[in-house]
């Protein structure tokens, strides 16, 4: 099962407004990772610098979330266009907090559905 559709759910169903509203600047306007720090995690996690592989490589990412950035760069070999999807380096550092915080924002609806007859429909009505 793809990650997105609970996600989703949670986002329509689950949690209040205020909250989805607060957290969807996370979906896609994030700060990049600045493009020194992307060649460097492009190095280490390819072993070849991105001008080996790419004969051009745009340093905006057209894209920026919270887990991670895309770029656009043209293919060497085959001159064909590609997205490059890096992930933002130091993310392990957060993991940790992350899951817990994610427990604690899931389990407080839980406990609320669980604890009565409410149905995820008269709940998302809150």
């Amino acid at each position: 099962m793809s990650i997105v559709l609970p996600r989703e759910l949670v986002y329509r169903v689950v949690l209040p407004k205020e909250w989805t509203n607060t957290m969807r600047p996370l979906q896609d306007k994030c700060d990049p990772t600045p493009y020194q720090d992307v060649e460097a995690l492009f190095l280490s996690g390819i072993g070849k610098p991105i001008q080996a592989l790419f004969e051009d490589f745009d340093p905006v990412p057209i894209g920026v979330a919270s887990l991670a950035q895309v770029h656009v760069g043209t293919l060497k070999e085959s001159g064909k266009k590609a997205a490059v999807k890096l992930q933002h380096p130091h993310l392990a550092e957060f993991c940790d907090i992350d899951m817990e915080m994610v427990e604690v924002t899931l389990g407080m609806p839980a406990l609320v559905l669980c604890n009565s007859a409410m149905t995820l429909e008269q709940y998302a009505r809150l």
